[in-house]
C-alpha cells in the first residue's frame, strides 16, 4: 500500500498483535525476541506495553509505537518515536547472612565450594536440620552476573512456571507428579523400617543423584550449636573468596 517506505523495515524485527482499531496490543515473549533480534544486529518494533521491559533488559534500537498509526508518522517523519523509558528496577532484596547459620561447618564449606566452581549441590538430612536455611544463603555468595547472564532471569520469569502448586505437600507439572514422603531421620513420624526404608528409597534415585556433583548430609544442629557466637565468616567474606575463584 505504500504507506510507509517499502526499505524502512528491513532492519527490524516487528512482533505485536494489532486490534481492529490500529491500536497494537502487548505480548507475551517480547524480551526473547528482542534478544533473537539483537544476536542478529537488527532493532525491535514491539508493542508501548513491551517497550520497558526490553528497554531495561538490552541495549539495542527499540521503537515501541500505540499504534500502526504512530509507527507510520515515524517513517514518515511526521512524529518520531522516542526509545522507551527503562523500567525503574527495584532494588534487589538484601541476601540472606551465613553468618546467621551456626555450626553447620561442612555444608557451609560445600556451599563455598558449589558458588566458587558452579557445582551441582543437594543437601539431604533429617527435617530442621537446617537445610532450607543454608540453600536460602548460597545466592549471597554467587559472583557477580555478567551482561548475558543477566538477561536470564527476565527470560525465564516470563517463561510459564514448570509446576504448579496445587497444595503446600504437592506439585505437578505437564509430566510428572511428586507427592510428599514420610519425615526421616528420628523421633516422631520415622517408619519402624529405618534407615533401611531410607537407603531403598534413595536407591530408587540413584540414576539422578549420580549426576549431582555435591551430596552433603546435614544434621541436625544441636544445643551447643546454637550457643555458640555468630561465626566470624560471613556471607560477604565468602563471596570475596568466591569471586577471585
Amino acid at each position: 500500500m505504500r504507506i510507509i517506505p517499502q526499505d524502512a523495515l528491513d532492519r527490524y524485527v516487528c512482533v505485536g498483535e494489532t486490534r481492529l482499531d490500529g491500536q497494537i496490543a502487548s505480548i507475551g515473549g517480547a524480551l526473547p525476541a528482542a534478544v533473537a533480534a539483537n544476536a542478529f544486529g537488527m532493532g525491535l518494533i514491539c508493542p508501548f506495553d513491551n517497550g520497558p521491559e526490553t528497554a531495561s533488559a538490552i541495549d539495542m534500537d527499540i521503537l515501541g509505537p500505540r499504534s500502526l498509526i504512530a509507527l507510520s508518522n515515524h517513517f514518515k517523519g511526521l512524529a518520531i518515536l522516542e526509545r522507551p523509558v527503562r523500567d525503574e528496577l527495584a532494588a534487589p532484596a538484601k541476601p540472606m547472612d551465613l553468618r546467621e547459620a551456626k555450626g553447620q561447618e561442612v555444608p557451609k564449606r560445600a556451599l563455598d565450594v558449589t558458588a566458587a566452581g558452579g557445582h551441582n549441590l543437594v543437601l539431604m538430612g533429617p527435617h530442621r536440620s537446617d537445610k532450607s536455611m543454608l540453600a536460602q544463603r548460597l545466592p549471597g555468595i554467587l559472583p557477580l552476573m555478567n551482561a548475558k547472564e543477566l538477561l536470564e532471569p527476565p527470560r525465564l520469569s516470563w517463561a510459564a512456571p514448570i509446576f504448579t502448586p496445587i497444595s503446600g505437600a504437592r506439585a505437578v507439572d505437564r509430566r510428572h507428579e511428586s507427592l510428599p514422603l514420610r519425615p526421616w531421620g528420628v523421633g516422631k513420624g520415622t517408619c519402624g523400617k529405618a534407615p533401611r526404608c531410607l537407603l531403598d528409597y534413595q536407591g530408587r534415585s540413584r540414576p539422578l543423584m549420580d549426576r549431582i556433583d555435591l551430596q552433603i548430609d546435614v544434621p541436625q544442629v544441636t544445643s551447643t550449636d546454637l550457643a555458640l557466637p555468630a561465626p566470624f565468616e560471613g556471607s560477604a567474606e565468602v563471596a570475596a573468596r568466591v569471586e577471585i575463584a
